[in-house]
């Protein structure tokens, strides 16, 4: 039972990291940019 438990809780962080990660995409594309422009 607990490596069912085990197997959540990391799907989960998963799904936040995956979440983190798309949400902070915007950013870094921008900050690519105005350092490829500068």
């Amino acid at each position: 039972m607990a490596d069912v438990a085990d197997r959540a809780k990391q799907q989960q962080d998963h799904e936040q990291s995956f979440i983190g990660s798309l949400f902070t995409l915007p950013f870094r594309f921008a900050a690519v940019m105005f350092l490829s422009l500068g």
